[in-house]
């Protein structure tokens, strides 16, 4: 289980750091031509960021109460949350 909740950690961490450097990459945009949606993109953001703040504290903070048999299905929105931040990042740095 300890290994499980690792993983799940690592992933949130992961995702955080992406959410990162693209609101980095959207705020210097916006900094650039102050578009309205560049703005809205980095609330959007800020609240995923938080989202995940939350969600990665949650997994060190009360892991006794995940149950084994959740494991794959919170590992996978994790995980698919990880690759949109990529495909995200990838497309905001073209």
């Amino acid at each position: 289980m300890e290994v499980i909740i690792a993983i799940f950690s690592s992933t949130a961490i992961l995702n955080i750091i992406l959410i990162g450097t693209i609101i980095r990459v959207i705020g210097k945009l916006y900094l650039q031509i102050k578009s309205k949606t560049s703005l809205g993109i980095l609330s959007f953001l800020g609240l995923l960021l938080i989202h995940n703040i939350l969600g990665a504290s949650a997994y060190f903070l009360v892991h006794e109460l995940i149950l084994i048999d959740l494991a794959p299905f919170l590992f996978g929105l994790t995980l698919s949350e990880a690759v949109a931040l990529l495909i995200f990042l990838k497309i905001s740095l073209d």
